[in-house]
């Protein structure tokens, strides 16, 4: 997890999104999905994506 952000550095989700996942229908799921490019772009401003290596 990205303390700052409160998100996973893999997939972008927070805990409690992470969790509930397997109980989301469909329309959160997709609400959720379409809300990733912007929090793997805020992870990346960081430096803190899973896929980029640490910054300094």
């Amino acid at each position: 997890m990205h303390e700052p952000t409160a998100l996973c550095r893999g997939c972008a989700r927070t805990i409690p999104e992470i969790a509930g996942w397997s109980k989301s229908d469909d329309e959160d799921r997709i609400r959720l999905l379409n809300l990733l490019p912007q929090r793997r772009a805020l992870l990346a401003a960081h430096g803190a994506l899973a896929t980029e290596p640490p910054r300094g």
